[in-house]
């Protein structure tokens, strides 16, 4: 079950580390 409480948190990573990227370019 942990499996549901990490996918918001992979979820809110992708977005974090996404954001730097795509401003980036």
């Amino acid at each position: 079950m942990r499996n549901l409480t990490l996918l918001p948190a992979i979820a809110i990573a992708a977005v974090v580390l996404a954001s730097p990227l795509g401003a980036a370019q």
